[in-house]
């Protein structure tokens, strides 16, 4: 235990023992919650029949929930695979966001256990730790260079956040047998509450790419409602959130990425200017 926390903090260099120990914990955990999803996705109960079998105003469309997971396992594949490659993922991964993952895995690994045996009060309990644990690690993230972005923070951290996220929503759904008029009237009221939460991650973390995540859940959600219940708003509600965040990331992303390419430049023509 006392390696998991001692090189939590960025500025805290892990000795050689301890980063093999980190690496491993890493890949273990990563193992343990790939195999169990896929198993899980192939013999019965199936995490998508159990679903199905509940439907709620926070179902998502199965397709795109299910190519979201499998490019998110395919992107950590390289994250981990990273760990004993990159120099500059080591230093980020090791010292930075390895206990946050593992927990990640961990969790993740006991809420498919729980969720295929209809223990959904239980599965829900760990999906809010999971929450509260990507949530603790991407408020302390520091706006990253663009290759920590793509080999660190997607797989570890706004990948998994975004799909937890609504995977939230779906099983406390199911936990609270969410199929009256007046539950399905009280989820049009918080899905707006929802979205306003991720929209300030958006806005005040000036994250477009939190932004586009969320905004393909919630296109997921729309999609996954028309096939659930037509005559209802959560649907259009879906679509309008989805419209919005998407707007939102590209009002961030854009300057950010003309700020980049302006600065880029400056530092080419400023040997020139010299001579």
């Amino acid at each position: 235990m006392a390696i998991f926390t001692k090189y939590h903090h960025e500025n805290v260099q892990p000795s050689k023992t301890a980063a093999d120990l980190l690496r491993t914990g890493n890949l273990i955990s990563f193992l343990l919650s790939v195999i169990v999803t896929l198993y899980c996705s192939i013999y019965a109960p199936t995490i998508l029949h159990v679903s199905s079998a509940h439907p709620t105003p926070f179902t998502t469309n199965s397709v795109m929930t299910t190519v979201y997971w499998l490019v998110m396992f395919f992107w950590q594949v390289g994250f981990i695979a990273s760990l004993w490659g990159d120099e500059h993922t080591q230093t980020v991964a090791l010292t930075g966001v390895h206990a946050h993952f593992i927990l990640f895995n961990l969790f993740h690994f006991a809420w498919v256990l729980l969720f295929v045996r209809h223990h959904f009060t239980l599965s829900e309990l760990f999906l809010a730790l999971n929450f509260i644990n990507l949530l603790a690690l991407y408020v302390r993230l520091h706006t990253p260079s663009f290759r920590t972005l793509i080999w660190v923070h997607l797989p570890v951290c706004k990948f998994p956040l975004a799909a937890i996220a609504i995977d939230l929503l779906h099983n406390g759904a199911i936990a609270m047998h969410c199929h009256t008029l007046g539950c399905r009237i009280f989820a049009n009221v918080w899905i707006w509450v929802a979205f306003a939460f991720q929209a300030g991650l958006v806005v005040v973390f000036k994250d477009w790419a939190i932004g586009l995540l969320l905004a393909y859940q919630w296109l997921s959600l729309a999609i996954g409602q028309i096939f659930t219940k037509v005559v209802a708003l959560q649907w259009i509600f879906g679509f309008a959130i989805a419209g919005i965040l998407s707007v939102l990331a590209l009002a961030v992303m854009i300057p950010r990425a003309r700020q980049s390419s302006d600065e880029h430049g400056s530092g080419e023509r400023a040997p020139l200017l010299r001579d």
